[in-house]
């Protein structure tokens, strides 16, 4: 049998594979990237095997979710006039008692159905009504601030706003966020963030009403009803930028 003579186009022997080729040839991870791809790997799995708080929250039934919102909710209020020293002291007057009752009530009905709408189950249907809905829900406390309270004054002069409007902004931006916490929404749904920032608008103005003794209208209006659309605006700007 003959030798076999090796081709002279092919320097690098019988293998068919020529110096460049082998160049070509992509390298092997090293043992520092192996490890840090079985790093990865693991985080991931570990991720998709233990869910967060909020997905253990969100797969709760949805009146237990109500139910967990609503204390929320009661908490914040409570805590919110603790902070702010306290209820306004002319409560203990039959006649604001009577007064204060049915926008109280309104807000109270109004904050709980909002509640009840940002947290419907995921097998109900969207909420429907576009711009309409959600217009007319963030100006519901607004209407509200309207309504005629003892001794309101029409004329009188402006009331120092900054405070009344800050702390009210606070307790509603804490509630609308505690809401959507318990929320099944999605970005399109526009519609659920409404009703989460009319609810902390209507929380908002309920905090304001207990500890704020103001009666003019003006103040009322601007630092007591525009909670829910300044909030409701915020979320707005922020849905659009998550885009």
């Amino acid at each position: 049998m003959s030798e076999l003579t090796p081709d002279p186009r092919n320097p690098a022997g019988s293998s068919g594979i020529s110096e460049p080729m082998v160049d070509k040839l992509p390298e092997l991870p090293s043992d520092d990237e192996v490890m840090d791809m079985e790093s990865m790997l693991a985080d991931l799995h570990a991720q998709t095997e233990s869910p967060g708080l909020r997905e253990r929250v969100l797969s709760l039934p949805t009146p237990v979710r109500v139910g967990l919102a609503a204390l929320a909710v009661g908490g914040t209020t409570a805590a919110a006039l603790t902070v702010s020293s306290g209820i306004r002291g002319d409560l203990g007057d039959s006649e604001v008692l009577r007064g204060m009752a049915l926008p109280a009530a309104l807000a109270a009905i109004a904050a709980a159905i909002s509640l009840a709408m940002s947290l419907r189950g995921p097998d109900r249907p969207p909420l429907r009504g576009g711009w309409a809905l959600a217009l007319g829900a963030l100006l519901s406390p607004l209407l509200i601030s309207l309504i005629p309270v003892p001794g309101m004054d029409t004329h009188g002069a402006l009331k120092p706003i900054v405070g009344c409007f800050s702390m009210g902004s606070v307790v509603a931006l804490a509630t609308a966020g505690g809401i959507l916490f318990f929320s099944r929404w999605v970005r399109k749904d526009r519609n659920t963030l409404a009703m989460a920032a009319t609810a902390g608008g209507l929380v908002g103005l309920l905090v304001q009403q207990l500890h704020c003794a103001a009666n003019d209208l003006t103040h009322l209006l601007s630092a007591h009803g525009l909670l829910a659309l300044v909030i409701g605006g915020l979320f707005g700007v922020g849905a659009m930028l998550r885009r």
